[in-house]
């Protein structure tokens, strides 16, 4: 029974290079922080990362691409494992604003979220960890793997 659990779960892991979703919080010094949940392409390949406000880039991972001279200085953009990370200082907007997150690989896949600074919570490890994701169900998969193997 757990090898089909297994085979199933493992099965759903391995999906086309898509974003899964967009996590943002408030930062203590009241910077924004925007996590973009990604799946990768399978096949491998380069990945770039740009976050995008209406029509002008905030960021990206890409040295080459320059970002709006609003944002040129205050912002950072990193990819760590399947996440696409933007720091953004000095965020004092009081109406909500649209940040699309935008993977290249293969090609080219985006998801926008709407950000309001007065309804994001407060960043804390608790808050990302009941966030759906791959990693979540990932981790809580290898541990009912991990307890049947005992």
């Amino acid at each position: 029974m757990m090898h089909l659990v297994f085979i199933i779960c493992f099965l759903g892991f391995s999906s086309a290079q898509s974003v899964k979703e967009i996590v943002s919080c408030q930062t203590k010094e009241n910077n924004l922080r925007t996590d973009c949940l990604f799946e990768p392409d399978p096949a491998g390949g380069h990945i770039t990362c740009d976050y995008m406000n209406e029509n002008s880039l905030v960021g990206s991972t890409n040295s080459s691409a320059k970002p709006e001279a609003t944002y040129s200085h205050r912002t950072n953009v990193t990819i760590i494992d399947k996440t696409c990370r933007l720091y953004l200082t000095g965020f004092s907007s009081d109406k909500p604003q649209n940040f699309t997150c935008i993977i290249k690989q293969k090609r080219s896949v985006r998801q926008t979220s709407i950000v309001d600074k007065r309804k994001i919570p407060v960043c804390s490890a608790l808050s990302f960890l009941f966030q759906p994701g791959s990693g979540v169900q990932m981790t809580i998969l290898a541990l009912f793997v991990l307890l049947e193997l005992q």
